[in-house]
């Protein structure tokens, strides 16, 4: 019976010492940024943010090719920084801000990916500086304008940086940077943006807009009696 356990303890070291560590892989992830024409995106720092360690930067080259090297196995999000001066100022033209990040043929800008072997080779980053104008009137549950609302617009799900705010009239100032279908939310607080239940609770507060290329007709929201 001794000899059983110590062959047996014995196959369990040799599996253990041939199976991979992920944590302590890593591997090289290429990507490309590219401006939403398909020209390529002016140098940029592209960042990502794991659940351990430091994150990783790098730098887009003229081309718009930039490689991670030595990323460790494990989940990431993607940050895009346009490139500044000492003074904080950004340096070199403006390509505002991420519209899309493909992995192969996966969505993953706004999920963020897993690093692993079977990851594909690249990354397709897509930047866009247009802006679809969207204006229009917010009234609260009586039918007064609401004043100094932030508002934010939801495209499939997923927060943006889209969205505007309302002046002192009530009077909508908003922009989106893709054509969809959008939720809208009345803004409180930061805290609101990463909460899966007020995007829950709240989705149907207003009618879904569907904004398109171009002119749009003028937004005309009421805020329920609740908000």
């Amino acid at each position: 019976m001794r000899y059983l356990l110590s062959g047996f303890a014995l196959f369990l070291a040799q599996i253990h010492a041939q199976a991979p560590n992920p944590p302590n892989i890593i591997i090289d992830v290429a990507g490309t940024v590219v401006m939403d024409d398909g020209s390529a995106a002016p140098p940029l720092y592209i960042g990502l943010r794991g659940m351990m360690g430091a994150p990783v930067a790098t730098q887009s080259a003229e081309d718009g090719s930039f490689v991670f090297k030595g990323v460790l196995w494990g989940h990431y999000d993607l940050m895009v920084h346009p490139m500044r001066s000492p003074d904080g100022r950004v340096a070199g033209p403006y390509a505002g801000s991420p519209v899309s990040a493909k992995l192969g043929e996966q969505e993953v800008l706004e999920t963020g990916f897993d690093v692993e072997a079977s990851s594909p080779a690249s990354l397709r980053v897509t930047m866009s500086n247009r802006q679809i104008a969207l204006t229009g009137q917010l009234v609260d549950a009586s039918g007064q304008p609401a004043a100094d609302v932030s508002l934010a617009f939801v495209l499939n799900g997923n927060w943006t940086e889209s969205g505007g705010r309302t002046d002192g009239h009530g009077v909508i100032h908003a922009s989106v940077r893709q054509t969809g279908d959008y939720h809208i939310y009345v803004v409180a607080d930061q805290s609101s943006i990463n909460d899966e239940d007020y995007l829950e609770q709240h989705a149907n507060d207003f009618p879904m807009v569907h904004v398109v290329e171009g002119a749009n007709a003028p937004l005309s929201l009421k805020m329920p009696a609740t908000q």
